[in-house]
Order: C-alpha cells, then structure tokens, then sequence
C-alpha cells in the first residue's frame, strides 16, 4: 500500500527563499499595477477623446489587451521581445511588462468610466471661469475622476496581484518557482504548493479587506458630499 509522509521540515527549511519569492512577487504586482493605471490613463483620455483617429486606435488596444491572456502574453514579452528586437528582457522586467500592459485594459475602461461619470456641468462650469479645456480637465475634472477610479483600482491591483502567480512559468525566482524546484528535487509537491497557496491567499484577502474599506470611505464621502 501507497504511503506518503508529509515533510513539512521542506517548509521550514526554505521559508527564508518562499518569504523572498513572495517579495518578488509583490514587487512585480506593485509595478505592473503602476504601469496599468498609467498607460491606461492615456489610453482612457484617447478614448474620451473627439477625433476618431484617437478613439479608433485606443479601442482597439483596449480590446487587444483585455482579452489575450495573461498567461500566453508572458511567453510572448519574454520570448517575442528577443525574437523581433535586440532587446533581451529579463523574467522580471517581462512579467512585469506582461502585467502592466494587459491590466491598463482593465484600467482604460475603469478610467474611461470615471471620467464620464463627472457631471458635464463640471466642465461647464470651467468654462465659465475661463479655463480652456485643457485647464479645465487638468484642475476640474481629472481630480473627481480619479477619486471615482480609486475603488474599482484597487479591485484591479487584486486581479493583478492574482495573475502575477503565472509568472514563474518564464523563470521569476517567485514562491512558486521555488515551490516547482524544491518539489522536484525532493518530490514533495503538496506541502511547498500548499505553503505557496496559503501565503498568496492571505495577501490576497489583505488587498481584497482594504479595496472594501476604500470602497465604503469613498461610498460615504459620496452621501456626505451629496
């Protein structure tokens, strides 16, 4: 009969490498998360925008990264970039590329609806005063819309944080790759995964406690503005 003895003693003896593969993976999240809401605020203003030849353009890489999957545009940063260019990414720098650029899909639309969802009469209002549109953007409705955006950021900065655990599959030294090395090593698969998952669950649920929180702070500065 079939015996397996668990060896948690692999957990214990490679915590120091799993806390640092967790860091790494935050790391990635952080800046990809950065560099979603960034381009994606461009995208969303191109989006916005009067002249077909920006909303054409912008539509269509929004599409484009919201829906190729994570999974298959990492191989395609890591690998394509070395394939078609000079330019030789590291696993890190393409994961967080791969991150950054699918997730400002996400933030385009998160943007795009923040911004409509200012009162046009924001913008009228500025007018009046003498803004020109670009001012009157800038200091009136940028402001609000960003406030708009907060809540549903932070659900995107969980999405993210969620899909960065793909991102050994093209060698980020992460929880998992560590996990993958040390399973096969000593074919101990459950207790790394297990301690793996759990460590990823527990951010997760962090990140998903506080987008909450900054969800019902900003609901009731609504009611309280109103």
């Amino acid at each position: 009969m079939f015996s397996y003895r668990l060896r948690w003693d692999l957990v214990a003896d490679n915590v120091g490498g799993l806390v640092s593969g967790l860091v790494i993976l935050l790391q990635i999240t952080a800046l990809g998360f950065a560099l979603a809401m960034i381009l994606g605020l461009v995208v969303a203003v191109a989006r916005t925008a009067r002249s077909p030849l920006l909303r054409g353009p912008a539509l269509a890489y929004t599409e484009l990264m919201r829906g190729i999957p994570l999974f298959l545009f990492l191989f395609l940063v890591y690998y394509g970039a070395a394939q078609v260019s000079p330019v030789v990414l590291s696993p890190f720098v393409a994961a967080v590329l791969a991150l950054g650029l699918t997730g400002s899909g996400y933030a385009t639309e998160i943007y795009r609806g923040a911004l409509q969802a200012v009162d046009p009469g924001q913008r009228e209002a500025a007018f009046a005063m003498g803004l020109t549109p670009g001012q009157a953007f800038r200091d009136v409705v940028l402001p609000q819309a960003l406030r708009i955006a907060v809540p549903p950021g932070m659900n995107l900065l969980v999405a993210l944080l969620k899909g960065s655990t793909f991102v050994s599959v093209i060698g980020v030294a992460d929880v998992f790759y560590l996990s993958r090395i040390v399973s096969q090593r000593f074919f101990a698969p459950f207790e790394m995964y297990t301690v793996s998952g759990l460590m990823i669950i527990a951010v997760t649920l962090c990140l998903a406690g506080f987008a909450v929180l900054v969800e019902k702070r900003f609901a009731r500065g609504d009611r309280t503005s109103s």
